[in-house]
């Protein structure tokens, strides 16, 4: 059952995806212009944004400079009028062109779709509120002098704050999922350096050997 759940929901994941490349296809908008148009809607400069960041200079630059021939980004470097339409646009495709599946449901059937996800959904959000501050630290803290100990700082406040949130006069949840976002990204953290250690002390220096 949970098999057949994870490829229904990989399956309409997917489909979205396929949509929004339709959507982008349509507006004329490549790969790479696609992470600039994200990155400047949230208020991001390209240059910033992690999909794009480690371009060459003067790829990205030229990527940039395509977009603002054609009007899409302002000579203040920002989206243009024009350039947030098209992001209007395509979002509102990508939308529409995902609800497609959902709209052979009958409403009872889709009421109890959404009474099923609802839980599920809480229990997700609570664990992104463990699991963002501690990624974003653990990959772009670095540029700010932000480490490990900040990270685990991090994580610590996230648990807390839904232990103890201020604006639901300190009652909060049990911070089992929070805990856990923390966790799971903690312990990536550490199996990536292992498995990087592993490469680093025997792969590469077994490979060599066998080689001579």
């Amino acid at each position: 059952m949970v098999a057949r759940f994870f490829h229904a929901g990989s399956l309409l994941r997917e489909h979205r995806g396929d949509g929004h490349i339709a959507a982008l296809m349509i507006e004329g908008v490549g790969g790479l212009e696609a992470h600039v148009l994200f990155a400047l809607d949230m208020g991001m400069p390209a240059e910033k944004f992690g999909r794009i960041h480690h371009l060459p200079a003067a790829q990205l630059a030229a990527v940039i400079d395509g977009m603002r021939d054609r009007g899409l980004i302002g000579d203040d470097g920002w989206l243009s009028d024009a350039g947030c339409a098209v992001k209007q646009r395509v979002e509102a495709l990508t939308d529409d062109l995902a609800a497609k599946p959902y709209e052979r449901l009958e409403p009872g059937e889709l009421d109890e779709l959404m009474a099923a996800l609802e839980p599920l959904a809480t229990l997700l959000l609570d664990a992104l509120k463990g699991w963002l501050p501690v990624f974003v630290i653990h990959h772009w803290g670095a540029a700010w002098g932000l480490g490990a100990g900040t990270a685990a700082l991090a994580g610590l406040a996230a648990f807390l704050g839904h232990l103890y949130p201020v604006f639901f006069r300190f009652q909060g949840g049990k911070g089992v999922a929070t805990a856990a976002g923390v966790l799971i990204t903690a312990l990536l953290v550490t199996v990536v350096g292992v498995v990087a250690s592993f490469d680093v002390l025997f792969r590469k220096p077994l490979a060599t050997l066998r080689s001579q």
